[in-house]
């Protein structure tokens, strides 16, 4: 995708204890609002439950163009999400991704 401005992702794969859904949810809303916020998102957050297994969630949001990723994970409520979702996950798995290759429709 050569000559496109570089574009990155957030991508967030999350296996929660069991019981402990709500409270991963209310504290994943939270944290996203607060991305949203702080424009280290672009336009939109979607969480995505898995359904075959509901105790997995995804996440993919487009990183936002005002502030750098560098900036957002320094951030205090940034690190303060991740130590929180220990608590509440058997797997977390957050990464950074960029696009390397896209098809589209004709």
């Amino acid at each position: 995708m050569e000559g496109e401005q570089q574009r990155c992702y957030f991508v967030g794969d999350w296996l929660i204890k069991e019981g402990r859904e709500e409270e991963f949810l209310d504290a994943w809303a939270d944290f996203a609002q607060w991305t949203l916020e702080q424009k280290f998102a672009d336009k939109t957050i979607e969480l995505f439950q898995d359904v075959a297994e509901p105790r997995r969630f995804y996440a993919l949001w487009r990183c936002g163009p005002e502030r750098s990723i560098e900036d957002w994970t320094k951030q205090t409520r940034y690190k303060e999400f991740v130590m929180q979702m220990r608590a509440f996950c058997d797997r977390c798995t957050p990464t950074i991704a960029q696009p390397v290759r896209e098809v589209r429709k004709p």
